[in-house]
């Protein structure tokens, strides 16, 4: 008897299982084009910072839209064979996202980051690392069928004061052979938006 209900509950649980495992957001394939830049591993894109003598790899993946109708990037960060002891750092109101030439900038609403100086991103001395960046998407786009690209506006601080600041795009994978447009098609703002603790969230 035992056996028999259990062997039902499986015939009723597979389905919803089956469901939840096949469930996907849209995956993105980067552009490959910028100074230093080379394609990486899983649908990434590496920057070399600066391009000439790294101290830095950088590597961006899309983590494509989340549940919450968030746009998740990974951005990891490698540390070369004898790289410089000069910090580094990200400022979150130097990251942002464009969905289209006409479209407003947009900024972080959360960051998952291993960091003790916020607000800024303090790079450490260890030789990998990890930021996870969450942008919203506009209000009309479907999550499960996402914006056919987007691109990403990212600057490091470097050296003595010294910056390298970039533009990389993402195509929708079954958009990815067509024309997308690319950072000249998206202009950067001088967009300075109100910045405070009440509309940034560290997980």
């Amino acid at each position: 008897m035992r056996s028999s209900f259990l062997f039902r509950s499986l015939i009723v649980f597979l389905p919803v299982f089956f469901q939840i495992s096949c469930a996907h957001t849209p995956s993105y394939t980067p552009e490959i084009w910028g100074v230093g830049a080379m394609h990486g591993k899983g649908d990434g894109i590496i920057y070399s910072i600066p391009p000439k003598d790294p101290d830095l790899k950088m590597k961006i993946i899309s983590g494509g839209i989340q549940s919450d109708r968030l746009l998740s990037l990974r951005i990891y960060f490698f540390r070369t064979k004898n790289a410089s002891v000069e910090p580094e750092y990200l400022d979150p109101k130097e990251l942002s996202v464009k969905y289209g030439p006409k479209e407003p900038e947009v900024f972080p609403t959360k960051i998952k980051a291993n960091q003790e100086h916020k607000p800024m991103l303090q790079l450490t001395a260890e030789k990998r690392q990890e930021i996870e960046l969450a942008f919203p998407i506009p209000a009309d786009v479907d999550p499960k069928v996402g914006v056919e690209s987007f691109v990403f506006y990212w600057k490091v601080h470097y050296g003595k004061n010294l910056t390298d600041a970039q533009a990389a795009a993402f195509d929708r994978k079954d958009k990815a052979a067509r024309n997308a447009p690319g950072p000249d098609d998206f202009p950067e703002t001088d967009t300075d938006p109100y910045w405070g603790d009440d509309n940034l969230i560290w997980w």
